[in-house]
């Protein structure tokens, strides 16, 4: 009787978490642009140096060396792409933006991940690239927030 006890609920417990790992895939093939947070690469141009040759750590970041924010929002608005940048820390983070109006603005015009931009640094050299980085973000977003803001939902 134990022994049928513990195997029915080890049995349940293991539906329960495929049940949830299914759950989470179906959740992440959300195609609304708005819901869409994966990384998108701004514009960058081959004069930033061979990317091969950087350490792995400081490759997901290496765009920034030749990141424009105006070129680049030129370039999402054509696109029809009013979402914002936001750096993958512990919880989102929009550079550039008021924190109070955030939410707001993320629900609206949704958000997109800068690649190679979290919140562990390795090295010198990738805190330099990381603020550059947040720099950019911070440019792109401002420019960025009447535009949205002027959007009908």
């Amino acid at each position: 009787m134990q022994k049928s006890f513990i195997f029915i609920t080890v049995l349940l417990v293991s539906m329960l978490v495929l049940i949830s790992c299914q759950s989470s895939n179906d959740d992440s093939k959300n195609t609304d642009a708005r819901a869409d947070t994966t990384a998108v690469i701004p514009n960058t141009d081959s004069a930033s140096g061979d990317v091969k040759t950087m350490p792995e750590h400081l490759q997901a970041i290496a765009w920034v060396k030749s990141a424009d924010a105006s070129k680049d929002l030129k370039q999402a608005i054509a696109n029809k792409d009013f979402r914002f940048f936001v750096l993958a820390a512990r919880a989102p983070v929009v550079p550039g933006v008021d924190p109070k109006q955030a939410s707001e603005l993320l629900s609206k015009c949704g958000q997109k991940f800068l690649p190679g931009m979290g919140d562990v640094l390795v090295d010198d050299e990738h805190a330099k690239l990381h603020a550059k980085g947040i720099e950019y973000a911070k440019q792109y977003n401002q420019q960025l927030q009447p535009m949205c803001s002027e959007l009908k939902q």
